[in-house]
């Protein structure tokens, strides 16, 4: 017998936990998650959990703001803190371009009711004694901004919805096929019987095209190699220095338990074909640089202008993953191309752990048939028309927007 829910979500990492939780305490129906692994065990894991307000547009930066909010709400819920290291964050822009696209940012936080400092050199390097600059064109901190453990988020977005409304979970379960009639999605087919459902909503991360391209539609997104090391314990790098956004170096950075965690793009992106990842991200590379030297050894050169004592302390880990990138590095929320009851919560872009309310909060509005809270229009899922999302050339573009990246 078929398993009947109004809702069902696949995908158990940030954006599915996320979509669960807002579904089921804002409304009363029956909702459905399926996750092929463990809840939070794939790409959410993975991330570096930079939780920052400071975003190119006011959309973007309303996603993010609605992850403070559900933060603080899955706390009082819960009654649990979830560890929110609030440290701030500090952009510091090295040219006229960077300074005019913060300045921007930073406008837009005080207009919404926040309060960024902008800081001297002197200042920025009080906060964090390891940047070494003598000159800045603009400096801000914002002092809400900080990092959060992801598999912890995660966990209580799940626990948030299962105490809020009617929910089963179904962890090591495969979704093998979506089966439709029409523009329709009628049967979810999966290794554990069949699921029925009025609303789809997939949040599949990377491996979302594998599900939709079968159907004649997809999310216009390419698992791209997001990646990240961390050092030793030094005194230079102290618990309470501050996230730090470095676009001119290509690099954010911020504290990891006595050491310090820093991110550098690549020149040149690499992705992976959708259909080569493996179920499991345990162990994947995207190439032979198992432990990301030659990684660290061709993007580091600008990050070591700033921050020296890179060079001389040691590394003892590397932390690589497939992130989901677009070819204009703005998420995919919304109806699936081509298919009348699936929504989208896929194109993280890097930054699923800062927008993973706002989705929730978006899914929620855009299920349940409400005009969103939050603009969408920037991440509709049908805005680069039609596409192929296993043309090598689609793939490019949208590892291409990874490299491109500035914001943290």
């Amino acid at each position: 017998m078929n398993k009947t829910y109004d809702v069902v979500i696949i995908g158990g990492g940030l954006l599915g936990c996320t979509s669960a939780y807002y579904l089921c305490k804002n409304t009363d129906l029956n909702v459905a998650l399926i996750e092929r692994g463990m809840l939070g065990m794939q790409t959410s894991s993975l991330a570096a959990s930079l939780v920052t307000r400071g975003r190119a547009t006011r959309p973007l930066i309303d996603l993010c703001v609605e992850t403070f909010e559900a933060v603080s709400e899955l706390e009082d819920l819960l009654g649990d803190k979830l560890d929110f290291n609030h440290v701030g964050s500090m952009h510091v822009a090295q040219s006229v371009e960077s300074a005019t696209a913060i300045a921007k940012q930073t406008e837009m936080l005080r207009q919404m009711g926040d309060h960024p400092v902008e800081l001297t050199i002197d200042q920025a390097r009080e906060k964090a004694p390891w940047l070494s600059i003598d000159q800045a064109d603009y400096i801000v901190f914002n002092p809400k901004d900080g990092f959060i453990d992801p598999y912890r988020l995660c966990a209580a977005y799940m626990q948030g919805a299962k105490a809020s409304g009617n929910l089963d979970v179904y962890q090591s379960t495969e979704v093998l096929e979506l089966v439709k009639d029409g523009a329709k999605v009628t049967t979810i087919k999966t290794d554990q019987g069949d699921f029925v459902a009025d609303q789809i909503v997939v949040a599949a991360g990377p491996w979302i095209n594998t599900l939709l391209q079968p159907l004649g539609s997809g999310a216009a997104m390419a698992p791209v190699r997001s990646h990240y090391w961390i050092t030793a314990t030094d005194p230079l790098y102290p618990v309470t220095s501050p996230v730090v956004i470095l676009p001119e170096a290509k690099a954010y950075a911020r504290p990891e338990v006595g050491g310090l965690l820093f991110g550098l793009r690549d020149q040149v992106s690499k992705w992976a074909h959708p259909t080569d990842l493996p179920n499991s991200l345990q162990g994947f590379s995207f190439d032979e640089d198992y432990e990301g030297w030659t990684a660290l050894e061709e993007a580091v050169e600008p990050f070591l202008e700033v921050c020296p004592s890179i060079g001389k302390v040691d590394i003892h880990h590397y932390i690589s993953g497939p992130s989901g990138y677009t070819p204009d590095g703005k998420h995919v929320i919304g109806k699936a191309p081509h298919l009348s009851n699936v929504f989208l919560a896929s194109g993280c872009c890097g930054a699923g752990v800062a927008i993973s309310g706002g989705v929730g909060q978006s899914i929620h509005d855009l299920v349940t048939g409400q005009t969103p809270r939050i603009d969408l229009t920037d991440f509709a899922p049908d805005r680069f028309g039609d596409f192929d999302p296993y043309d090598e050339a689609f793939l490019t573009q949208c590892a291409a927007s990874r490299s491109q990246k500035k914001a943290g």
